[in-house]
């Protein structure tokens, strides 16, 4: 096995609330047909800061200016499944689709830094799943 040292951490900060690894994206990042069973999330050129590893991420230290663009598709439908839990007021229809994904991340301040997966037709998709869900407040 071998070992080495964490160059990089791309990730979003950590919200006030606590919330990390997400962030708002324009309405217009996602897109979803659940008639047509299919959706995607896309975004080119997101600002993203390089924290350089793990721990100085989650203690909010010092980062580079990082960029990521990326394209998730989802489709193929193999599954299909309702769900209603009244007790937990928690209701959804569910399908599970296969899915892919190119992704490309780049630090041009830390030493010209650019990772790039390979192709979105060379995916393997072991699981991946659409829906809508309703819970909480909105559950009727």
């Amino acid at each position: 096995m071998a070992t080495g040292v964490q160059i990089h951490d791309f990730e979003p900060c950590i919200a006030p609330s606590g919330l990390f690894w997400t962030i708002p994206v324009p309405d217009d990042a996602v897109q979803v047909n659940l008639k047509a069973q299919i959706a995607s999330y896309a975004y080119e050129s997101l600002a993203i800061p390089d924290f350089g590893n793990f721990v100085n991420a989650v203690t909010v230290g010092t980062s580079n200016p990082g960029v990521a663009t990326f394209n998730v598709q989802w489709s193929g439908t193999t599954t299909m499944a309702a769900v209603r839990n009244p007790a937990q007021t928690f209701e959804g229809t569910f399908f599970q689709d296969t899915a892919t994904i190119e992704f490309n991340v780049a630090s041009p301040v830390q030493n010209n830094f650019t990772f790039k997966s390979d192709p979105a037709n060379t995916s393997t998709s072991l699981f991946a799943q659409i829906g809508l869900e309703r819970n909480g407040v909105f559950f009727k």
